[in-house]
């Protein structure tokens, strides 16, 4: 009967849930990231559970305009490091912008990507680092998710080599 009466409730639009823009309190922005020997490997969205990190986003006014965001920096390994984004768009999409920047230090490159993505949805990234001999995939998926934060990323998008170099 409970069942039956909370269906109704969202049929009617009782139980309307809020925005990530009224919501952003209960969100964070997650990272998870790994190294992999091959590419198959890096394709997957499985990741260790230690290389997960996450911050709050923040409310604040800039230039009079107000902005919700959230800002990550990770080091991935001491020649590879991640920067990342996200802005909560309030433009009747609930949708974040996650903006991602991998440095590969000690090659003097870096690598950019964007993902709009909805609530407890990442957007992944995957990209061959090193020479052939020494080669290596670096795989990471961002995204604003609610509490309690997941213990790997959900994906509906493949993942993507950022475009951006």
């Amino acid at each position: 009967m409970k069942t039956i009466f909370l269906f109704l409730l969202s049929i009617t639009g009782a139980l309307e849930a809020g925005t990530m823009w009224q919501d952003y309190s209960k969100l964070r922005l997650v990272c998870f990231w790994k190294i992999s020997a091959s590419e198959a490997e890096a394709l997957k969205p499985d990741f260790p559970a230690a290389n997960r990190a996450f911050v709050a986003y923040e409310y604040q006014k800039i230039m009079k305009q107000a902005d919700i965001s959230a800002h990550l920096l990770v080091r991935i390994s001491p020649d590879i490091e991640l920067s990342v984004q996200s802005l909560l768009q309030d433009d009747g999409q609930d949708l974040a912008i996650i903006t991602t920047r991998l440095a590969h230090l000690s090659a003097a490159k870096g690598f950019g990507d964007n993902h709009d993505v909805p609530r407890n949805v990442s957007g992944m990234n995957f990209l061959l680092l090193g020479p052939p001999a020494k080669s290596r995939y670096v795989s990471y998926a961002c995204g604003p998710y609610e509490m309690p934060l997941p213990a790997k990323p959900r994906i509906v998008e493949p993942a993507r080599r950022p475009p951006i170099e």
